[in-house]
């Protein structure tokens, strides 16, 4: 079933179905009361006929057989025939009228009948009510006429009247689309009660929103500034450490320093998903062959071995920091799911720069760490504008060509 998305949609709607439905009520009441009428009326013409032979015979002494004659002669353009009934029997006229009792009307298969007293005779004149049917057809014909034209002329006024009702809703989402957060600037009030106080409470958010980001920068920017520098200087005593002492005490300094880079890489990571920006703050052109033979040397050294590269010598604008972080990323996530070889491919694909990374789908195992660095990765291509491809075996990365 179709629903309407639109308030425009659903205001026509509402309106064309409203009108239908009040119009065919109309029209049903019209043609009731028009049948009504018209049937009231042909009973009028056929009392006022037998009336007229009643007189005829009451009042101005007429034979009965001359009196029904001479009416039949003078209504024959009339379609209207008539017939004298004596003791409920019939006596002279059209035979093919029935008897009913005087002051009374009704219809038979071929004819509507009306019956008045007229002495010792009833008086009965009747008339083919074809015409009757004829009328009903047409007032049919022009109810339904007058519904559709009804409802055609509401729902094109709905329609240009809907127009100019969303229109300032209109421009509100307009504006609201080409609005930087940072100085939102909605337009001047429209006079309309719902859209201003729709304006309102955009702006009450804008504000709201606006004071979160900036905590949200001052929090990414005090932790980047506690956290890296106690890891730095940590990270450099313990190298230290590992050239001045020997044995077991060093295998301790040399495990500590390895989870000090670890905690350091978690912690550049979670800064990157918890930066509020949307932009990138520095975009130069890159390698791509050094990107990817820069964040194999970042790994450890069994690790490193187990990467196999296919890179053609592309180039693309991005970040070179976060482009780093997302491959290392990419790359941990593939050796870690899968123990044997990892096999990383990087060429032009419909325009676009491609970076594949898979691994043995028939060896996939542990997913430690799994979540952050997905995130990590989807969030980086996000900013560059690109689009990550996530499948059983393979991760896939498409980023903008460099141009030019």
């Amino acid at each position: 079933m179709w629903t309407p998305r639109s308030l425009v949609q659903r205001v026509v709607l509402s309106v064309a179905i409203g009108s239908l439905l009040a119009g065919a009520i109309v029209a049903l009441i019209t043609v009731v009361l028009a049948n009504h009428l018209a049937s009231e009326q042909e009973d009028k013409h056929l009392r006022a006929a037998a009336g007229t032979l009643a007189v005829e015979l009451l009042v101005k002494g007429y034979d009965p057989f001359y009196a029904a004659a001479e009416e039949a002669h003078e209504l024959a353009n009339t379609g209207i025939v008539v017939a004298l009934f004596q003791a409920g029997r019939y006596f002279t006229g059209d035979s093919a009228l029935p008897f009913v009792t005087p002051g009374a009307c009704r219809t038979t298969t071929s004819l509507r009948v009306c019956a008045v007293p007229a002495g010792r005779w009833v008086s009965i004149a009747g008339r083919d009510p074809a015409r009757l049917k004829v009328h009903a057809e047409q007032t049919l014909t022009a109810a339904g006429i007058a519904l559709l034209a009804a409802m055609l002329f509401s729902t094109a006024l709905a329609l240009v009247l809907a127009f100019r009702a969303v229109k300032p809703l209109d421009r509100l989402t307009q504006a609201l689309r080409k609005l930087p957060v940072q100085e939102p600037d909605l337009g001047p009030a429209s006079g309309v009660d719902e859209v201003d106080t729709l304006r309102t409470s955009l702006l009450a958010a804008f504000a709201a929103l606006r004071q979160a980001l900036e905590r949200s920068r001052s929090f990414t920017g005090n932790a980047a500034h506690q956290l890296r520098t106690p890891l730095a200087t940590l990270m450099g005593e313990l190298d230290l450490a590992i050239e001045a002492v020997h044995g077991a005490t060093r295998d301790d300094c040399i495990r500590a320093h390895h989870e000090a880079k670890r905690l350091s890489t978690l912690i550049d990571r979670l800064l990157i998903l918890a930066n509020p920006d949307d932009t990138l703050r520095a975009s130069t052109n890159v390698s791509l062959s050094d990107l990817i033979e820069d964040a194999r040397d970042a790994l450890p050294e069994a690790a490193r071995a187990r990467v196999d590269v296919e890179a053609e010598g592309l180039s693309l604008e991005a970040d070179p920091m976060l482009m780093h972080t997302a491959v290392v990323a990419a790359l941990e996530r593939a050796l870690d799911r899968h123990p044997g070889r990892v096999r990383v491919v990087a060429g032009q694909h419909e325009g676009a720069v491609l970076l594949a990374i898979a691994g043995d789908p028939t060896s996939q195992h542990g997913t430690n760490g799994d979540d952050i660095c997905i995130a990590v990765v989807e969030r980086v291509v996000a900013l560059h504008g690109g689009r990550l491809q996530l499948e059983a075996a393979r991760l896939a990365l498409t980023l903008p060509a460099l141009r030019g």
